[in-house]
């Protein structure tokens, strides 16, 4: 859609209003790639998951405390965190970038954070 108009007050600022259209499209595709991308490797990341909820189950040996279940459900509930992460990051793509941008981020946090916890103990 074209606009003209009569003065040249007015079409500086149709320039400025349609250069920041064109950056917005282009926000918008790189928030696509960035939201593929990240969810691909969250994709990824629940092959091995199986294997770690399995083997943290293992803590429950030593019998039934706060800090196993704790433990436990901070790893059961990875997966659920993806996915409502996504649909909501997904929602607010075009509305809020930047939230979005964090909202899809949260899994990643989630990720480093439990590395660190793992190593930290060792």
């Amino acid at each position: 859609m074209k606009l003209t108009y009569s003065s040249s007050k007015n079409r500086k600022y149709n320039i400025i209003l349609k250069s920041s259209f064109e950056n917005i499209l282009t926000w918008g595709r790189a928030m696509r790639v960035y939201f593929i991308v990240t969810q691909m490797v969250y994709f990824l990341t629940i092959l091995p998951w199986f294997l770690i909820w399995g083997l943290s189950l293992t803590t429950f040996g030593s019998g039934i405390n706060l800090d196993n279940t704790l433990f436990v459900l901070t790893i059961t509930v990875y997966p659920v965190v993806i996915v409502v992460c996504s649909i909501i990051a997904w929602y607010f793509h075009s509305k809020k970038p930047i939230a979005s941008f964090f909202i899809n981020f949260i899994p990643i946090i989630w990720m480093f954070l439990y590395y660190y916890l793992m190593t930290m103990n060792m």
